[in-house]
């Protein structure tokens, strides 16, 4: 809201208080929240994409028998990589149930690697280290 007040002011050549901003803002049901992180996509990249999909669009349904989906993600050992925000009251900081325990070099994760197709889904394989064109073929 400091920010935007800012902006206001310089824009509109009035003077503005932070906490007015924030009360309208929360009159129309807008809070201050941490932003969601989402993989950047060019225009060129979101064109690609549709044509990508619409190449599929008139394809037989048998087509679907050929077609594998795979994927792999990371789970931690002890929780998100991210920012874990917590409602608490001022100066409990540090009660239990406002804090996210953590241990020294992250506690590790491992990568898990899946497939499904239209019959069903495959193995599970977990692997260590970094997969690279060869682990990939090997599974």
């Amino acid at each position: 809201a400091v920010k935007l007040t800012l902006k206001a002011q310089q824009r509109f050549n009035k003077s503005a208080n932070p906490e007015k901003v924030r009360n309208i803002f929360r009159k129309y049901n807008f809070h201050g929240r941490v932003a969601r992180r989402k993989t950047f996509l060019s225009k060129a990249h979101r064109g690609a994409r549709l044509e990508f999909a619409k190449s599929y669009i008139k394809k037989q349904p048998e087509f679907c028998n050929s077609v594998l989906f795979v994927d792999e993600s990371k789970y931690n050992v002890n929780g998100s990589d991210g920012k874990q925000m917590v409602w608490r009251k001022p100066n409990s900081e540090l009660e239990m149930k406002n804090v996210t325990p953590s241990v020294k070099h992250g506690g590790g994760s491992q990568i898990v690697w899946g497939c499904m197709s239209a019959v069903g889904v495959g193995n599970l394989h977990f692997i260590d280290g970094m997969m690279d064109q060869y682990m990939y073929l090997d599974i």
